[in-house]
């Protein structure tokens, strides 16, 4: 997974492997946002925001900072949504392949 911030006035990519752990915290999450916005009339109280951007930064493995996201990241902030989906989304995709996964073949040199 990649994400791009602007951090000092320069782009940088930033890339992080989805791990099992990281799904199952990103599935937790999302439950929790759901049932907590259901029962706040669709309101995300701030520990939930500042929850979502310490996911986002725990998912990327602490390369950047979560003031470092809050600035450098060019878009809506509810774009973490989108994150914590596709964290889940590729975990479906690997269980669709099945297990054990087949080697991908090698590419002769």
């Amino acid at each position: 997974m990649k994400i791009t911030l602007v951090l000092n006035e320069k782009s940088r990519d930033f890339f992080a492997d989805i791990t099992a752990r990281k799904s199952r915290e990103a599935y937790e999450l999302k439950a929790k946002i759901v049932k907590t916005i259901n029962e706040n009339g669709g309101e995300y109280p701030e520990a939930l925001l500042d929850e979502m951007t310490a996911f986002v930064v725990k998912a990327f493995d602490n390369q950047f900072d979560a003031q470092e996201y809050l600035d450098g990241y060019k878009g809506w902030f509810f774009d973490s949504m989108e994150l914590i989906n596709s964290i889940m989304n590729n975990v479906l995709e690997a269980l669709a392949e099945g297990f054990p996964k087949k080697p991908k073949p090698q590419t002769e040199k």
